[in-house]
């Protein structure tokens, strides 16, 4: 079967837009060239800036050496969008500025704006482009409706880099070379923050530990502890695929090695969410994917709860925590807001949302600042749930279509033929999923990120299934040649 003999996507077409090859990527050995002559002379600066004890400097050489070398290679932008998400937590915030990841991420838009067009010039779009699109385009509608319509308006323009992040990872990695080579990273840049939450070796003392080492250029370093726990996760889920997708005994000990350190660093962040959703994300993970089979199913989950016993052990015999994770369980159902009862926000939220007329949103973050969800307990807190969050800031639309972006990747990744990728997809979505019930993660940039990189790794695995000629389309099931050659290739996996 040729790929002129299948039908991609059958309701939406063929969306997958030819991109020209980048003119730095003629070959393997000019490229690295081109990084090697951009970068040497600003590693070198920054080194002798640094020892002058210049550090501002310093990362100002580092920085215009990223920048020239995106004038060449856009797909550079890209990449170090990836590592800014998980740096700024390292960093913390540029003093009156605004956020790493959202400098990085307005220069990765505009570099990435021709093939954004070309994209949207291409005969069909990504059907997740129906969900995201009108989810952005509510958010902008209904600021008007929040007590601070400027607060919200502010808080949409995070919404908007947000998702916009999907589709420009989706026009710059193309191929499966580019994303992994964007996973990996990833998994480097969230492996930082693990070797901070081991340095210091407690959550409680990150924020003076970031200010004492980075006042120069991080102010206060403000940042969100739960954030950095989910970056952490993911990476243990990146690791994860990459484990499985890599070959070489060298390199599947090397990703072991990084997911036990991102573990303790999840462990030490003390976030009840990821201690929860992360092996509840994995277990998922394996049970719905369809070309794995039950025995390795049963001895993965297995080796799974032994590795995840040792983490909480060996962490626990080394001090990297104690009492302080049961208070932070035990805090959950106490009656007090303050004492972090997520159960009084959502009751709030709900009903200051039920009370409005049609259920309409009060524009992104508005239901905080109304006096009725401050009467009830609120006090200015969100309602750390994405799905009462969303009820509150877009209403019952919002909260339809963004159940819809998570159905359109359900449905994609099921029908996926090909196991890792299919893994890896399910134990994001569910991560997502789970990590968000007790926060609201819908408008952050970790989100945005996770969200992306499913729709890459989903696109990728399409386009290899029509062009391995699989008769494969959302709208198709497989035939009976079909699964016969997923059985052969199975077996051929089982063996590596």
């Amino acid at each position: 079967m040729t790929r002129a003999d299948t039908t991609l996507l059958l309701e939406t077409g063929d969306y997958y837009a030819d991109f020209p090859p980048e003119q730095s990527d003629r070959t393997a050995g000019s490229g690295f060239l081109l990084g090697l002559m951009i970068w040497a002379p600003g590693i070198a600066a920054a080194a002798i800036l640094y020892l002058a004890g210049q550090t501002v400097l310093g990362l100002g050489a580092l920085a215009a050496s990223m920048l020239l070398h995106i004038l060449f290679l856009s797909r550079i932008a890209i990449y170090a969008l990836i590592a800014a998400i998980c740096i700024q937590q390292v960093v913390g915030f540029l003093p009156a500025v605004s956020t790493i990841a959202k400098i990085m991420g307005v220069i990765a838009g505009i570099v990435s704006l021709p093939r954004i067009v070309n994209a949207m010039n291409s005969r069909k779009n990504d059907p997740i482009v129906k969900w995201i699109a009108p989810f952005v385009l509510l958010g902008f509608m209904v600021f008007p409706l929040s007590p601070a319509p400027v607060y919200s308006l502010v808080n949409w323009i995070t919404m908007l880099l947000v998702y916009s992040m999907p589709l420009i990872l989706c026009v710059q990695l193309v191929r499966q070379e580019y994303f992994r080579f964007g996973l990996v990273v990833f998994v480097l840049a969230a492996f930082m923050i693990a070797v901070m939450f081991i340095r210091v070796g407690d959550s409680e003392t990150i924020q003076g530990w970031q200010r004492a080492e980075l006042s120069a250029i991080a102010g206060e370093a403000d940042n969100d502890i739960n954030e950095q726990a989910r970056l952490m996760s993911l990476g243990v889920l990146t690791t994860i695929f990459l484990f499985f997708a890599w070959k070489g005994l060298a390199r599947k000990a090397i990703c072991l090695v990084t997911g036990f350190i991102l573990c303790i660093g999840i462990v030490i962040s003390k976030s009840r969410a990821c201690y929860v959703s992360l092996p509840a994300a994995v277990a998922l993970g394996f049970l719905l994917s369809r070309w794995t089979s039950l025995p390795k199913k049963v001895v993965t989950l297995t080796t799974s709860a032994i590795l995840l016993v040792l983490v909480f052990f060996i962490g626990g015999e080394i001090g990297f925590f104690g009492a302080g994770i049961q208070k932070r369980f035990d805090s959950i159902f106490e009656r007090g807001a303050e004492a972090g009862n997520r159960v009084t926000y959502w009751r709030a939220h709900l009903q200051t949302s039920l009370e409005r007329t049609g259920l309409m949103g009060n524009g992104i973050s508005g239901a905080r600042l109304t006096r009725r969800a401050n009467e009830l307990g609120a006090a200015g807190h969100v309602a750390h749930n994405n799905l009462i969050d969303i009820l509150s800031d877009l209403g019952v639309v919002g909260v339809i279509l963004f159940v819809g972006i998570f159905v359109n990747l359900f449905r994609r990744l099921w029908k996926l033929p090909f196991r890792n990728e299919q893994l890896f997809g399910f134990m994001i979505v569910f991560f997502m999923i789970l990590a968000a019930m007790t926060q609201r993660d819908y408008i952050r940039k970790y989100f945005g990120l996770a969200l992306g990189l499913v729709l890459v790794l989903i696109r990728l695995s399409e386009q290899r299934a029509v062009e391995e000629g699989w008769g494969y389309g959302l709208d198709t099931e497989l035939d009976s040649n079909d699964a016969l050659h997923m059985e052969i290739w199975s077996n051929q996996e089982a063996i590596l």
